[in-house]
């Protein structure tokens, strides 16, 4: 009876830790979120107040917009700490294999008994459960790449919004590990040409500037569609300059929201012809065609989102409503196509919860828990070597 008491109060004491833990995670990410907002929004005024026209109206209005989101969902991220809602939480207990996948980690032994899909989904539990609960101690370590650079490319209609898809997260690696980022400016209503060439631009003015660095492509939505149609133009640059692309949540195999009629009407509003070409059966015969062009000397890893349609952004559950998608999804593109096909070598890193718009600023998505996960795994892999 005792030993039940004494453990009883014990786990009291942890969940009050936790909980503890998550109030001041909370409270530090709505003081930066304040403190930010009033920085972007005082010179989007000034920017204004300068240049009185619709174009900088739109940028105001969209900074307002962005930044009031933002301090929303921090709010309720603070009012509902004491208990984890959260409905990207992980378990807390480490199962068996888990355990041992993590000591391999640690330990850096290979463990053939388990995939690259379970492997990675152990690490991104454990940076999970190292964010939502104070008392899980991790012993994984992120590997600091001093000479590597993160190159986050948006997807589609990225200028809807303040900051780069998962630039939170990258932000957070940068002030904790001092990895280093970049944030190419690309269309989100363009096609693939016009971003290659705004890419290609942009990447060789930055290697030209750091010689000794090596980039790390992550690619969202249709950003990585935008990197792999880069890399295949750009050969001998990304032979010699990157490290390899990551997908999260990408069409790589295209989307069938672009097989709709309601999206077919969209033609008509003077979006770019290319942007219409995510639909699955394009995008699945270009990867046909061009799959052999891609260097092998790069690495490639894609990872997919699913989630409920009452567990998205409230501009996914309207998609959903209109433009179903068989099969698991993320309110955009269904798990299939968000991989690579296998007849092509690369690792599919397997699915996680998480909605497509998960990679915005706003969002309650563990951002840095992803990217830190794909970090390890790839240092894991021996793919972030950059000699």
């Amino acid at each position: 009876m005792i030993n039940k008491t004494k453990k009883g109060i014990l786990q009291i004491k942890e969940q009050l830790a936790d909980a503890n833990g998550r109030k001041e995670q909370n409270l530090a990410a709505l003081k930066n979120a304040l403190v930010l907002s009033q920085k972007e929004i005082w010179a989007e005024i000034l920017n204004l107040g300068k240049n009185r026209d619709i174009k900088h109206l739109i940028t105001f209005l969209r900074t307002v917009g962005g930044s009031s989101n933002w301090i929303a969902s921090s709010y309720l991220g603070l009012l509902t700490s004491p208990i984890p809602l959260s409905k990207y939480k992980v378990p807390k207990k480490t199962s068996e294999n888990e355990t041992r996948i993590l000591s391999s980690v640690c330990n850096n032994k290979s463990d053939t008994t388990f995939s690259d899909k379970e492997i990675f989904k152990a690490i991104y539990c454990d940076r999970n459960r190292a964010i939502q609960y104070k008392t899980h101690k991790s012993k994984l370590k992120v590997k600091k790449t001093e000479d590597v650079t993160i190159i986050l490319i948006s997807g589609v209609f990225n200028e809807l919004f303040t900051t780069a898809a998962f630039e939170k997260g990258a932000k957070h690696l940068l002030d904790r590990y001092e990895i280093e980022y970049l944030t190419p400016k690309t269309s989100g209503i363009k096609g693939h040409r016009h971003n290659c060439k705004l890419l290609k631009d942009q990447l060789e003015k930055y290697i030209e500037e750091n010689p000794r660095k090596k980039l790390w492509l992550i690619g969202y939505s249709k950003g990585g569609t935008d990197a792999l149609y880069f890399i295949r133009k750009h050969q001998d640059f990304s032979r010699k300059y990157i490290l390899g692309l990551s997908t999260i949540a990408s069409p790589i195999l295209g989307t069938d929201h672009f097989n709709k009629r309601i999206i077919k009407l969209l033609k008509n509003t003077g979006l770019s012809k290319e942007f219409f070409h995510l639909d699955s059966t394009r995008r699945e015969g270009w990867f046909k065609r061009n799959y052999h062009e891609l260097p092998e000397e790069l690495f490639y890893t894609s990872i997919a989102f699913v989630s409920d349609w009452h567990e998205g952004h409230y501009s996914m559950m309207i998609a959903r409503t209109l433009l179903s998608i068989d099969g698991p999804n993320d309110g955009m593109v269904c798990v299939e196509n968000a991989h690579f096909p296998e007849y092509f070598k690369a690792i599919n890193l397997g699915e996680v919860k998480g909605h497509h718009l998960s990679g915005a600023r706003g969002s309650s998505y563990k951002q840095e828990a992803l990217i830190e996960a794909l970090i390890i795994f790839l240092n894991y892999k021996d793919k972030m070597n950059s000699k």
